[in-house]
């Protein structure tokens, strides 16, 4: 989401909690991979986690 107006904004994110998750990190131009367990879930129990741009990235790479 971007807000380009000035004023605030309220955005309102809905989930189904169902895995796989992919999460678009556009400030940083990457992606959240998630499998194996549900967003919320035993993160021990996930097969894939992943962070990628052109390749696999940290989590926090690109972030301020």
């Amino acid at each position: 989401m971007r807000n380009a107006s000035g004023r605030p904004a309220r955005i309102l994110i809905v989930s189904t909690m169902v895995e796989p998750e992919i999460g678009e990190y556009p400030d940083s131009g990457k992606f959240g991979l998630f499998a194996g367990v549900a967003p919320g879930g035993v993160t021990d129990e996930r097969t894939l986690e992943a962070f990628v741009r052109d390749e696999r990235v940290d989590y926090f790479d690109g972030e301020s």
